[in-house]
């Protein structure tokens, strides 16, 4: 999402940071290009709300800790450790997955151009449903 939004960064398009994977190299690599690249929540419009209420929508800081800790239960490690019983915090990740959930329901990106930001809504009533991207004067 934020390397198709900074797109207007030249080395964006490179083919080394194209082929990037890890969430690590790929936001130090921005942060490197555009220190404010990652999204920051915007409070949906009434009549909207948060989609999980109570849940503090994710930002940088939590973004980092998240791909940490999905990383310790996603990777299991070598084959000598692969039997070994474990049991995911389910309440853990349901938590993610709403983070995640409050952060994509509206955000702002702002571009490389300080005067101008992106604002997206997901699921906007005023569309239909549908997704709203509007280019925005800071």
């Amino acid at each position: 999402m934020c390397l198709v939004a900074h797109g207007e960064i030249p080395a964006t398009r490179s083919a080394k940071i194209s082929a990037m994977w890890s969430a690590e190299k790929i936001t130090g690599a921005l942060a490197g290009l555009h220190p404010d690249f990652f999204p920051t929540a915007v409070e949906p419009e009434p009549p909207n709300k948060w989609p999980h209420d109570g849940i503090q929508p994710l930002n940088k800081a939590s973004h980092k800790r998240l791909w940490v800790e999905a990383g310790d239960v996603l990777h299991r490690g070598s084959l000598q450790t692969l039997d070994k019983p474990r049991t995911p915090d389910q309440a853990g990740v349901i938590t993610w997955l709403s983070q995640v959930a409050n952060l994509l329901a509206k955000h702002r990106i702002q571009l490389i151009d300080p005067g101008f930001q992106l604002i997206c809504t997901m699921n906007s009533q005023r569309a239909g449903g549908r997704v709203i991207t509007e280019l925005v004067a800071a």
